[in-house]
């Protein structure tokens, strides 16, 4: 029997909290109501693997099978994570460089989860690149999306820099404004520090 959202939330991570955790399962949830045999999904980290270690997981109590792509320099904690599921013929996982595209991938995700420099410029970049790629009803999830006294840090460009605490969301709240596609609709969201959401690709 495929795992339930709280059993997905219950599950220990090292990056997300309880908020974040919920968006993740709903997430994966949906997508496994539409079908439950395969899903294509890819993440954008830095280098830390904790994302996609968590990701491998959630999948695992869903899908029948599914292909991991880590756009990144892949760490121990994905390869440890994925090694069990790989072993089981369940998943195979495919290291990207940070800089490869959409195009030169040729892949059309169904889940896309963005966690990579925060900057306005590169999560933009990132937005622009896969969100034309995604699988028809496909979902976008990014993280880090709730930063706190915003209303007092000034204009959200001014932070484009990856740096550690509030200021490291400034550049994701801002490209998302400016760069999600309007058929990509809010479905899911924590706004709980340091916040998710979840944007789903309407139907045709």
């Amino acid at each position: 029997m495929r795992a339930s959202v709280k059993e997905i939330i219950g599950m220990e991570a090292e990056l997300f909290r309880e908020g974040e955790k919920r968006v993740m399962a709903e997430v994966v949830t949906d997508l496994s109501e539409d079908t439950d045999i395969y899903c294509l999904s890819v993440e954008i980290g830095t280098r830390q693997g904790k994302g996609a270690a968590f990701l491998c997981e959630a999948l695992a109590l869903r899908f029948k099978n599914f292909l991991l792509v880590s756009v990144d320099k892949a760490s121990h904690k994905i390869v440890e994570a994925a090694r069990k599921w790989e072993e089981k013929g369940r998943l195979v996982l495919r290291h990207e460089d940070g800089l490869v595209t959409a195009r030169e991938c040729g892949l059309q995700p169904h889940l896309l989860f963005i966690d990579g420099c925060h900057c306005h410029d590169c999560v933009a970049d990132d937005i622009k690149a896969w969100a034309p790629k995604m699988a028809p009803r496909g979902v976008i999830v990014l993280h880090d999306t709730c930063p706190e006294l915003q209303e007092t840090r000034g204009p959200t460009r001014k932070y484009r820099c990856n740096r550690s605490g509030e200021e490291a969301n400034f550049g994701v709240v801002d490209a998302i404004k400016l760069e999600m596609p309007e058929e990509f609709r809010l479905v899911h969201e924590s706004k709980i520090y340091p916040g998710m959401r979840a944007y789903r690709m309407t139907d045709a």
